[in-house]
C-alpha cells in the first residue's frame, strides 16, 4: 500500500499508475447477483460490478483463493502476485536508520564479553541458593573430661614387667649387661607423672579447640559462587564487588581450612636402659601429609583472593585478568557465620570489565534454614 502511495503521487502524462479510491458503495442488484453487502469480499465483487457497467475493463488481483474463484464465477478475470510482481516495500528513512543501528548493536554485542554471576546448580547458573543449618552444641565439661581420660589413658605409666634371661646366654651376659635391667627411679616417675598431668591439660585444649571449630563449621555456610562468559569475545581486567549487609558475619576462612595435625604429643615415659635403644613410637609414629595437600582448592594464579573489607557491611572484592568466552570459573568461597539464630539475606554485586562497557549488577539470594 505504501509503494501505491508512493507512485500515485506521479500525475503527469507518462505515469505508469493511476489510483482512484472510491468510498461509495456499489449500486449493483444485489440480490440478483447472489451477493451480500455484509460480506468484505461480495462488496469487492459488486464494485467490481459497477465499473464494468461503466464500461471498465476489470482485473481482479488478490492472493485470496476464496475471492478469486468467487470472481471467476462471475465473469471477471483474475490473477495472484507472484514473489516476482510484488513491489519492493519502500521504507521511511527513520525505519532505514533504524535498522542499521540494530546491525550496528549487533555487532557489538558479538565483540564483547557477557558475564554471569551466580551459584552453580545442575550445570545451570542460578541467582539463589539453599542451605540447612544445625543448632549449635557444644561439649559439656563432662563429657570433655570422659573423653580427654579415654584417649590419654594409653599413655599413661606402668611398670614394665621384668624380663628375665634364662639360660647359658644369660648366665653369660648377667655380669656385663645387668645395668641394662634397672627400673626407672622414683624421680623419673615423678617428671613423667607431671608431664603427664600437662600434656593432659593441652589435650583438654586441644579437644575444647576442635570442639569449637567443628561447632564453628555446623553454623558456617559456604557461598560457591561461579562467573561465566556467555559473550563472544574474552573478558579482560574484571573486577567483581560484593555487597554483604548486616547482620551477616563473613569469616576470613572456614574452620575446616585450619591444620588439625598438631595433636598434643604425650610425654616420653621412662623406660629401662635397654627399651632406650630405640624410640618408643619408632613403629607407630604416624606420617601427615604436608600442609599444602590438606588445603582446599588453590586460587587459580587467573584469579586474586577475595579481599573482604568491614565497613557496616562487608565489601568483598575479587579480580581476574582474563575470563574466555564460554568459560566458567570458580571463585573462592565465602564462608558465612550464624552465631545464633538463621535469616535469608540477598547480596548485590557489580561486575566491571575491560572489555565490555557499563556495568553490570544484579541481586543474589541465600536461604538458609
Amino acid at each position: 500500500m505504501r509503494c501505491i502511495e508512493e507512485r500515485s503521487k506521479d500525475t503527469g502524462p507518462d505515469a505508469s499508475l493511476h489510483v482512484t479510491v472510491a468510498f461509495q458503495e456499489a449500486t449493483v442488484d444485489w440480490a440478483g447477483q447472489g451477493l451480500d453487502p455484509t460480506i468484505a469480499d461480495d462488496r469487492i465483487i459488486a464494485r467490481a460490478i459497477a465499473l464494468r457497467q461503466d464500461g471498465r475493463r476489470v482485473m481482479l488481483a488478490t492472493d485470496d483463493t476464496a475471492l478469486r474463484l468467487k470472481a471467476t464465477a462471475h465473469g471477471f478475470d483474475c490473477c495472484a502476485f507472484s514473489d516476482e510482481d510484488r513491489a519492493t516495500e519502500l521504507k521511511s528513512e527513520d525505519e532505514l536508520e533504524l535498522e542499521q543501528l540494530r546491525a550496528q548493536l549487533r555487532t557489538l554485542r558479538a565483540a564483547v564479553s557477557d558475564l554471569t554471576l551466580g551459584f552453580l546448580r545442575d550445570n545451570e547458573i542460578v541467582n539463589h541458593a539453599n542451605f540447612i543449618l544445625h543448632p549449635l552444641a557444644l561439649m559439656s565439661e563432662e563429657a570433655l573430661a570422659t573423653l580427654v581420660e579415654e584417649e590419654t589413658r594409653p599413655h599413661a605409666y606402668v611398670a614394665p614387667p621384668p624380663v628375665a634371661l634364662t639360660g647359658l646366654a644369660g648366665i653369660a651376659m648377667m655380669p656385663r649387661f645387668s645395668f641394662l635391667e634397672r627400673d626407672p627411679t622414683e624421680q623419673e616417675i615423678q617428671e613423667y607423672q607431671e608431664a603427664f598431668a600437662r600434656h593432659k591439660a593441652e589435650y583438654a585444649d586441644y579437644i575444647r579447640l576442635r570442639d569449637g571449630r567443628d561447632a564453628l563449621n555446623s553454623r558456617t555456610v559456604s557461598l560457591q559462587l561461579v562467573i561465566k562468559n556467555d559473550g563472544q569475545a574474552p573478558g579482560d581486567d574484571i573486577h567483581v564487588v560484593l555487597h554483604v549487609p548486616d547482620p551477616v558475619v563473613v569469616l576470613e576462612s572456614s574452620g575446616e581450612e585450619t591444620p588439625w595435625d598438631d595433636t598434643p604429643a604425650p610425654p616420653p615415659p621412662p623406660r629401662k636402659p635397654w627399651q632406650r635403644v630405640l624410640p618408643s613410637d619408632a613403629l607407630s609414629r604416624t606420617m601427615f601429609l604436608p600442609s599444602s595437600f590438606a588445603r582446599g582448592p588453590v586460587t587459580p594464579p587467573n584469579v586474586s583472593p577475595p579481599s573482604i573489607r568491614r565497613t557496616n557491611s562487608y565489601e568483598i572484592a575479587v579480580d581476574i585478568r582474563r575470563l574466555k568466552q564460554a568459560m566458567l570459573l570458580n571463585l573462592d568461597p565465602i564462608y558465612v557465620f550464624y552465631p545464633e539464630e538463621t535469616f535469608n539475606f540477598s547480596m548485590t554485586y557489580k561486575i566491571i570489565c575491560g572489555t565490555r562497557p557499563g556495568v553490570q549488577d544484579g541481586v543474589l539470594h541465600v536461604v538458609v534454614e
